[in-house]
């Protein structure tokens, strides 16, 4: 069944043809690789969340905490060694892997997004996976990590 909300949130993205392009809803994964503007990878996970304890509201925050020594630069053409290290062979206990691709650019060309995807076509693999722009957050903290600046989210 489909909800009034969905119906205006799907409407609100409807095209002058018909078309229809909605946004994935999930901003956040547990596992999130960061594409800059000149096709450096980074990466950044935060621990699985707790499956079936609590109250949720269904809104994700428009922060998450993230902060310099979060993210980890992966050396050029190590991403899919990274990726099967730090990801696949990874124990999940949801029983499938979130994977998140936040691209400062509006098109993503590059070979780990493609291996991505074929990975995510796995059935075996069970990999969600989804592509978004980077959040005003990570964009952030990445430029003060490569500064080398210290970063205090309180202050702007």
């Amino acid at each position: 069944m489909i909800s009034k909300e969905d119906s205006l949130y799907k409407a609100s993205f409807k095209k002058h043809d018909g078309a229809l392009v909605i946004p994935p809803r999930g901003k956040y994964g547990r596992n999130t690789f960061l594409i800059d503007s000149n096709s450096s990878v980074y990466y950044y996970s935060f621990q699985e969340p707790s499956i079936g304890k609590g109250v949720s509201d269904d809104r994700e925050s428009d922060t998450i905490g993230l902060m310099p020594n979060h993210i980890f630069k992966i050396p050029a053409g190590m991403e899919r060694a990274f990726f099967k290290k730090n990801v696949l062979d990874q124990e999940s206990k949801l029983g499938w892997k979130s994977i998140i691709v936040a691209s400062f650019k509006d098109s993503v060309t590059n070979d780990f997004v493609q291996y991505l995807l074929k990975m995510s076509k796995d059935e075996p693999k069970k990999i969600s996976f989804r592509i978004r722009l980077a959040l005003p957050e990570e964009r952030e903290v990445l430029r003060y990590k490569l500064n080398g600046e210290h970063y205090d989210p309180f202050i702007k």
